[in-house]
């Protein structure tokens, strides 16, 4: 395997935009992984002179909170090089079965650490609301925002709102941060519907 040969990798930029050595960072990383890095392997994923394996993939993501797709663009060749230089904006995958946009929409729920953000007042698929509520209850940090466009239209999600409420007491202020966010829009006006002439 062929090292950098232009510019830093996004797993070397990752650990320098934390201000971390990479003696910190392999630290840190086995403090998650329980494994044993040292600066110069780290130095080696970095350089792309090693290629990282999946338990240290996965350490290193959840360390640098970032995708795996950004972190290691420079190990995994060419096709994915340009997710390492434009972040993970461009990463797009076209679902066509309903079983796969359920696998996204729960992997995603199942991801989040820091913020999630989830729309609509239809959701009912029980894995994904059950990934919601496990990443609010596992992340007390996690700040969770539900945006409704109308009264919860299922059953399910009314119950889904009610657990993450009793997960996460809004009123209570040790809680306040990461209490769950559910707002809904202002109604807009309806237009005139257009006429031929």
């Amino acid at each position: 395997m062929a090292g950098l040969t232009s510019g830093e990798s996004a797993l070397r930029r990752a650990r320098t935009a934390r201000n971390l050595t990479l003696e910190e960072a392999a630290d840190s990383l086995n403090q998650i992984t329980g494994g044993a890095t040292d600066a110069s392997l780290l130095s080696a994923w970095e350089t792309g002179r090693r290629r990282t394996g999946a338990k240290n993939r996965a350490g290193l993501c959840q360390l640098y909170r970032e995708r795996p797709e950004v972190l290691f663009a420079h190990q995994d060749g060419e096709a994915t090089s340009v997710l390492e230089t434009s972040g993970t904006a461009v990463v797009v995958q076209v679902l066509t079965r309903w079983t796969d946009l359920v696998e996204a929409m729960v992997d995603v729920a199942a991801g989040a650490r820091e913020q999630l953000v989830v729309t609509g007042s239809r959701s009912r698929e029980k894995a994904y609301l059950a990934a919601i509520e496990t990443a609010v209850a596992q992340h007390p940090d996690l700040v969770h925002y539900r945006v409704l466009y109308g009264p919860p239209r299922h059953r399910a999600l009314a119950d889904h709102l009610l657990r993450l409420l009793e997960l996460r007491d809004p009123s209570a202020r040790r809680n306040a941060p990461g209490a769950p966010n559910v707002s809904r829009p202002p109604v807009a006006p309806r237009l005139p519907s257009p006429t031929a002439c």
